[in-house]
Order: C-alpha cells, then structure tokens, then sequence
C-alpha cells in the first residue's frame, strides 16, 4: 500500500459527528455545493454502505453512515467538483479514507488533465481503525458472516497505531489470504498469467472503479488504442494476441505509477484477476529490460513472452516445458 506523504496536511475528522459540524458549516458558506459520502446500501441493514451525494445539512442524520464497512473509494467521484466548480457552485468535499489520499495528490498533480483542484476538491480524512472485507456481504449474511479487516489494512500506519503493533503482527502471521497475498506480490512463478488473463471478460469494472482513471476521452485501454500492441505482436513476433490480455497489460500499465493500491480493482473484478499482482510484475520486469521511452517495445516484449510461454506448453508455474497439464506428474 502506498501512503500519502501530506496526509498531515489534509481536514481529519475523528467521528461522524464532528465531520457533520465541519461540512454543514462549508455548506451553510457556499464554500461547497456537495459531499460526496457513504450512506445505506439497502433498507434492510443499518451496516453496509455505499456511495452516496448530501446537498443539505438536513440529510446528514438519514444519509450519512461512518463505519467498518465504508469499503469504496469514494476519490472515483473527485470529477464532480470540477463540474461544481464550473457551474459556480464552488466544489465538493469527499470522504477520505487515510490509505486513499494518495489517489487525490496524482490528481491535484495532474490537475491540467483530471481538472482537479484544491479549490474544487476537499477531502476530509476520517480517522480509520481498519474497513471490513465485504465480498459476499449483503443485508441477509452480514449478521452471520465472521468480520475479517482488509488485507491492505494489515499494513497501514493508521491500523498499527489503533490496535498496536503486536496485534497486527499477530494478524500478519494468521491471516492466510495477506500471506498469501504477500507472497503472490513478491514472486508470480506460479501463476499462469495468459490463462488467468484471458479470463477477463472485458466488463470494464476494474477501469470504472478506478480513482486513477479520469480520462473521458481516447483511454490508453480502449480497444483502438491497444491496437498499437496487438499490431506489434502479429508484425514483429507473428503472434495473435488476445483482447484481454493486451488490456489488461496495457491498462495496468498506464495506471502503474498513479496507483495507490487501494485494491478497489480487485474487489470488483468478477473473475478474481490479481491486478495487483500484475502491476508488480510489470514494475520488475520493466526495470531490468527497457527505459521509459520504450513502453510499446516493452509491452510487445512482455506479452510475447506471456502468450508464448503458454502457446508452447511451457509451465509458467515452474518454468519447464511439457507436452501437457500432466507432464511430470
């Protein structure tokens, strides 16, 4: 997880109730036109969350929910306080958790592109004792479920100085899915990645989901644009490459250096692509083979070898090549 260095420097709010006297008064101002918060995700449970738009202190009691459940990532909707801004509405204020401010400072930097701003866009740092994982959660199983925190939370500064840090270790060292996730992050020997890529199903959820993917227009990952590499691969290599797999590649890529790992990409992928994982991957790799200014030479490179690898009968898992799934066995 990446850690924002000017999280010191943000509005924090420690409760609720503290965040509704500091909003409410921006919103009395004019200062604000909106905030962008979490609020019931269904009639029938008081716990889980999603997003939701106050416009009126009036609403705070019955609209606005703070808890271990506040799971997205709000900074998807930082574009609105532009639009704000542009009708003369002044911005809009978003709830933020500690591990997300990084996503705002990519696009405060690059504010001439994402249009945003410290003027339209301010966020207010909850203080976070941990967000719970809520994959298969909804209003009849969340009573019953046992309550595990996210494995990003394992390493957050804000988690460790809530509970202590040998409690966290402790949970380091239990928690089988943040050990296995580790693990996974430091060395992808075993994975087959063009078989676990093409799974994708091209719903686009990951790049939807995604605070760092602000483009309206021409997206590095659309199919015209990941042309340029499926072109390269059939001309230089004489591979056909897969949609999927060029996608995946290319949009990780693009995102590579904007990313704050906040893993909403992962939690929303319907087929448990290890996006993560891949971007990891792509950060090693890169650094041993290429320079900046070779992206598509490295990207042509890089899903040559995937596609290849799996083409041949070549166990990615192990890196020896067989006739078959069963060789060796």
């Amino acid at each position: 997880m990446i850690y924002s260095t000017a999280l010191h420097e943000a509005t924090r709010c420690d409760s609720k109730e503290e965040l509704e006297t500091l909003v409410g008064g921006w919103l009395d101002e004019g200062k604000i036109s909106m905030l962008v918060c979490y609020g019931k995700q269904s009639p029938f449970s008081d716990d889980l969350t999603m997003p939701n738009f106050i416009a009126r202190k009036e609403q705070f009691e019955k609209e606005l929910l703070w808890n271990k459940y506040c799971d997205y990532n709000l900074l998807n909707y930082a574009n609105l306080g532009p639009k704000a801004e542009a009708r003369g509405q002044g911005g809009v204020a978003i709830m933020v958790k500690p591990c997300e401010l990084h996503n705002l400072d990519i696009l405060m930097e690059e504010g001439n592109m994402s249009g945003v701003t410290r003027d339209n866009v301010i966020p207010v740092v909850m203080r976070c004792e941990g967000i719970y994982e809520t994959e298969r959660l909804n209003a009849y199983t969340a009573d019953d479920a046992e309550l595990v925190v996210q494995t990003k939370c394992l390493d957050c500064p804000e988690y460790e100085a809530a509970h202590g840090i040998e409690q966290v270790q402790k949970e380091q060292a239990e928690r089988t899915d943040y050990i296995a996730y580790k693990k996974q992050l430091a060395d992808d020997s075993e994975m087959d990645w063009a078989s676990t890529l093409n799974k994708c199903l091209h719903c686009y959820a990951c790049r939807n989901v995604c605070p760092s993917c602000y483009c309206t227009e021409g997206c590095p990952a659309d199919e015209a644009a990941t042309a340029h590499v499926t072109n390269a691969l059939k001309m230089i290599k004489g591979i056909d490459s897969s949609r999927q797999v060029v996608y995946n590649l290319v949009r990780t890529w693009h995102i590579q250096a904007r990313c704050s790992e906040c893993q909403e990409c992962e939690r929303v992928c319907p087929v448990d692509i290890p996006i993560m994982a891949l971007k990891s991957k792509l950060g090693r790799e890169f650094d041993g083979e290429g320079s900046p200014g070779d992206v598509l030479g490295f990207l042509t490179r890089f899903t040559a070898r995937i596609l290849t690898d799996a083409k041949d009968g070549v166990d990615t898992r192990s890196g020896e090549t067989g006739d078959g799934p069963d060789q060796g066995q």
